[in-house]
């Protein structure tokens, strides 16, 4: 966003076509422009999310924990105009704590988006004290190495690790997987349209 002299409101719109090219209704947001914001560094949250562990060993894979940590690793690299703030998510073996779960990505998510969060789920969490509110100068990525599943519908499930033990059947763990038709209130409880 540029800089402007006098505050004020921008307009913002957003909206989407489906697969028969049909338009959603567009959603309107107007946020309160400052003049002359400070200059600080933009940050990049690099959230790198790897499940080599599952509840299900059916499911355990050997490289997705690594794959996660060499990503976030590269983008570090690659992001020198940034402040980078990694943050790791990962279920492997050995003794590194499981935070490959929906709970730790939807509390990442949370402070991120300046919701407040429970001193026990920020203790879970590698960096959580770096995670702050970001501004329209910031960057969020995510990376995903794991399972996935797309079901009838289209929608696309992330298995994180905690999918419960001894299911193997994807339709019945849907709802503990991360999913691209979560509505935004399970990662954002105060979320208003």
């Amino acid at each position: 966003m540029s800089h402007r002299d006098s505050a004020g409101p921008v307009e913002f719109t957003a909206y989407a076509f489906n697969e028969d090219r049909v338009k959603s209704e567009t959603a309107p947001f107007t946020f309160e422009a400052p003049a002359n914001p400070t200059t600080t560094t933009p940050r990049a949250y690099l959230i790198g999310m790897g499940v080599s562990v599952s509840e299900n060993a059916k499911w355990n894979l050997k490289f997705a924990a690594n794959d996660a940590r060499l990503t976030v690793e590269e983008l570090s690299r690659s992001l020198p105009q940034y402040e980078v703030v990694p943050v790791l998510l990962t279920s492997e073996t050995g003794n590194a704590p499981l935070t490959a779960t929906r709970e730790n990505l939807r509390t990442v998510l949370q402070l991120l988006s300046g919701h407040d969060v429970s001193e026990e789920n920020k203790a879970k969490l590698l960096n959580a004290d770096q995670l702050q509110k970001v501004t329209p100068d910031d960057l969020v990525l995510i990376a995903f190495s794991g399972h996935g599943y797309t079901d009838l519908r289209g929608i696309l499930h992330l298995l994180p690790y905690d999918v419960g033990a001894g299911q193997e059947d994807f339709d019945k763990v849907l709802h503990r997987c991360i999913s691209s038709g979560d509505t935004p209130h399970l990662y954002f409880p105060r979320y208003r349209r």
